[in-house]
């Protein structure tokens, strides 16, 4: 095929394709798009700082308050404690009253000891090593003294012969002079079990040397 030639002194128009004019327009229908500037530098270090005070305050409160809180619970079990203590100590000194412990320990102890084994009648080694070898002691039966722990073995076995006499301890103070006294109530063991009496004595000791060297009956007048 041939194309078909111009007349003579024609001219020929441009032609436009549509790819021509869109750039021109695209400027005027899309403004230009203009991004964000970045937060500079110092900014971005000032913000992070202030983040990190303000979680460091909070953990800081949050410490105080836990201290706070464990302080006052330890104020609170040590309050507890020591009414417990005192307690204890209130009931603790009430027996140490009654149990005697107002005397000396060393003369209360072996007086314990003594009254426990007199009610076994097995006297012999405790007596001679608890009492001061001059011993002066009361024979309440026959109105007289005995001197050494001989004599006084010998005046317990007398006793041991006939009956088997018990003495049971109710009370132990200390004498203005230094001697102790322990409230004792007498009695006797048969066939049929102990029989207590209703009477209450008291027995007076003066020690020499930590052993017993004195002793005196009175009765008691609260009795």
């Amino acid at each position: 095929m041939n194309a078909s030639p111009l007349p003579v002194g024609a001219t020929a128009k441009p032609t436009h394709s549509a790819t021509d004019e869109h750039p021109r327009n695209a400027s005027a229908n899309h403004p230009p798009i203009r991004l964000a500037s970045p937060m500079p530098t110092e900014d971005r270090e000032t913000a992070g700082d202030r983040d990190r005070e303000t979680t460091a305050d909070r953990e800081a409160t949050e410490a105080t308050e836990i201290t706070e809180d464990s302080e006052t619970v330890e104020a609170s079990e040590a309050d507890q404690g020591k009414e417990a203590a005192d307690a204890r100590k209130t009931v603790q000194g009430e027996e140490a009253a009654e149990a005697g412990e107002a005397v000396p320990a060393g003369p209360a102890k072996l007086l314990r000891r003594m009254y426990e084994i007199f009610n076994t009648q097995q006297v012999d080694d405790f007596t001679r090593a608890a009492f001061h070898p001059d011993v002066d002691w009361p024979n309440v039966a026959e109105g007289t003294r005995l001197h050494g722990i001989d004599a006084v073995l010998a005046y317990w076995k007398r006793q041991f012969a006939v009956a088997h006499p018990l003495v049971r301890m109710e009370g132990m103070t200390a004498e203005p002079d230094g001697r102790i006294a322990v409230r004792v109530r007498p009695g006797l063991r048969d066939a049929t079990g102990d029989h207590w009496s209703d009477t209450l004595l008291h027995h007076v000791y003066a020690f020499r040397d930590g052993k017993v060297a004195h002793m005196e009956v009175r009765r008691d007048t609260e009795a």
